[in-house]
């Protein structure tokens, strides 16, 4: 099989800032650094590839490197890299003006050498990423595994983000509990909300890849029939409904132009899990969830991302 290998050319302290853009695809399969990455440590527990010998490279540019299925067409990926520069504006990335190329390459220029690189991750106290070619090796008792492909996994699941609203699910999640996913790209979170006991879950997203890739993941672990997957525009689309939680780990505006409406969507005492902006972006959070009257009590923060619990008055 080929894949799309999409190659984004950067300076090197924006090479963070892009791949954490580029890692929102849904159908994103490996991400790969070429050239030196500055302004910050390393996470290899993010999918990362990194060149040790390139850390003293005084480069003036970097390339951040993603793979996609190769059913992903040429206008989508250029419509996709297109909207990423807009979303950086949106929520006032500092990023420079960016450039990029993609081409067909086959599974075996990389695939071997991801699988090498990464095994299962735990995440909080009860779950853990499993990459699905070790779904038969055995996992901690403690844990309740997730299994996803490799890009998928260490895309999303293991993002700062996605890890700071698994812990908050971990937290608030119950058997019997209704949970609705907004933008559930890989439905990574709601595969966990799941795994802790949720009994109802609704997953959906405006992408249809995104809904392909929910749906898949939904089947390769057992939980096909338990969860639901729609394409929607966000909440326009759902019937009104009552949820004892909402969770959402997208863009900082998107989180503030969707409070009107998971404040509706959510149960008296329901609590709303966000993610996907920045320290600095709290207190326009926090002022949009009260305009709405839900109360911010918690905010966890990793590697300067940020996740919030809100909870609406009973």
């Amino acid at each position: 099989m080929q894949w799309w290998e999409v190659s984004v050319k950067c300076l090197p302290q924006d090479a963070e800032t892009v791949a954490a853009l580029l890692m929102e695809w849904p159908e994103v399969q490996g991400v790969f650094y070429d050239g030196y990455i500055s302004g910050g440590p390393l996470h290899p527990e993010y999918g990362e590839w990194f060149s040790e010998e390139l850390q003293n490279q005084d480069a003036a540019e970097t390339r951040v490197k993603v793979y996609l299925p190769n059913w992903v067409t040429e206008v989508q990926i250029e419509q996709r890299l297109t909207n990423m520069v807009a979303s950086a504006e949106t929520a006032e990335a500092e990023i420079s003006a960016l450039s990029w190329t993609y081409m067909l390459v086959d599974e075996s220029a990389w695939q071997s050498v991801w699988q090498q690189d990464f095994s299962a991750i735990p995440v909080g106290q009860q779950l853990i990423v499993v990459p699905k070619w070790d779904r038969d090796k055995p996992v901690p008792a403690e844990r309740r595994p997730i299994y996803l492909e490799p890009g998928r996994a260490f895309g999303t699941g293991v993002h700062a983000t996605t890890q700071l609203c698994m812990e908050l699910l971990e937290e608030i999640v119950e058997p019997q509990k209704k949970v609705l996913d907004v933008g559930c790209g890989t439905g990574v979170l709601s595969i966990a909300a799941l795994r802790l006991g949720a009994t109802d879950v609704m997953a959906v997203d405006v992408d249809p890849v995104a809904v392909h890739v929910t749906t898949q993941n939904a089947a390769d672990n057992g939980v096909a029939e338990e969860l639901k997957v729609q394409q929607s525009d966000l909440l326009k689309e759902l019937q009104p409904d009552t949820y004892d939680v909402v969770v959402a780990n997208i863009l900082r505006d998107i989180v503030v132009s969707l409070t009107p409406a998971v404040a509706r969507q959510l149960a008296p005492g329901g609590q709303f899990v966000m993610s996907g902006f920045l320290e600095r972006d709290v207190p326009v959070v926090q002022a949009a969830l009260g305009a709405v009257h839900l109360e911010l009590t918690k905010v966890l923060e990793r590697d300067g991302w940020v996740a919030g619990l809100a909870v609406k008055p009973v």
